[in-house]
C-alpha cells in the first residue's frame, strides 16, 4: 500500500494516486503570478539540455528521460553556443596535449624545443 505522503502532487479526489494532469494548474499559476507564459513541457527540455551540458552521458540521460533509444534525447537537449565553444575548447587542449606528449615520447630534443 502507499503512504498518502507518496506523492508530490496528489489527486485532489483520492490522495493514494498522483495527479492524472497538471496542465490547468500549471495554466493557472503562470497567469496568477504574471510570468512570462512557457509550457510546461518545456520544463523537460530545459532540464535535459542542462543536464547534457552538466557531463551526464546520453545513455544515461536517455534512462533518466524514461527514454528507449538515444535519438529521443537529442530532441530534448539543445547544447547553447557556449557550451559547444567550451566543448570545442576542450577538445583543442586534448589535441596539444597528446602531441606534446608524442613529441616528448619520440625526441628528447623535441621536448626543449617546445618549453
Amino acid at each position: 500500500m502507499v503512504s498518502e505522503e507518496a506523492y508530490l502532487f496528489p489527486c485532489e479526489t483520492g490522495s493514494s494516486r498522483p495527479v492524472p494532469k497538471v496542465n490547468n494548474a500549471h495554466d493557472r499559476a503562470v497567469r496568477d503570478s504574471k510570468v512570462a507564459p512557457f509550457r510546461l513541457y518545456d520544463l523537460r527540455h530545459i532540464w535535459a539540455t542542462r543536464a547534457s551540458m552538466s557531463g551526464i552521458d546520453l545513455v544515461t540521460l536517455a534512462a533518466m528521460l524514461g527514454h528507449s533509444r538515444i535519438q529521443m534525447v537529442l530532441r530534448y537537449a539543445h547544447p547553447t553556443q557556449q557550451h559547444q565553444h567550451q566543448a570545442m575548447e576542450r577538445l583543442e587542449q586534448f589535441v596539444s596535449e597528446q602531441r606534446i606528449a608524442h613529441a616528448e615520447r619520440t625526441s628528447p630534443q623535441a621536448t626543449h624545443a617546445i618549453q
